[in-house]
């Protein structure tokens, strides 16, 4: 595990009294053979947008394009998640489920709290 990895998750109580900038992400999907895979992450922090698009990283297939846009953009929260608090659309439930799935892929000794 790289040492600058996500390593564990913990909602959030209280924003005020945290010093750290919010920032945002939707993952949008599409499906395929009844298996929904994303095709593109839209992040939003301050007056910044960035978008992760699955053409970025396709070579032929798209499936592995999918892994490699969300691994792209786990490594990116990465660099982040020292001076934000990040939300995800619907992280509860179904964003979540695609953000967790490739996270214990990269760190199988992730943490997360209640």
């Amino acid at each position: 595990m790289r040492s600058n990895a996500i390593t564990k998750l913990t909602p959030v109580t209280d924003l005020s009294k945290s010093q750290k900038k919010i920032a945002i992400f939707d993952i949008k999907t599409i499906c395929i053979n009844d298996r929904l895979y994303p095709y593109s992450i839209g992040f939003v922090a301050e007056k910044k947008i960035k978008i992760f698009y699955i053409m970025d990283y396709f070579k032929g297939d798209f499936i592995q394009a999918s892994h490699t846009l969300v691994r792209k953009f786990i490594n990116f929260l990465n660099i982040l998640k020292e001076n934000y608090i990040i939300f995800g659309h619907n992280m509860r439930n179904f964003d979540g489920y695609l953000i967790l799935d490739q996270l214990l892929n990269q760190s199988p000794q992730l943490l997360i709290d209640d």
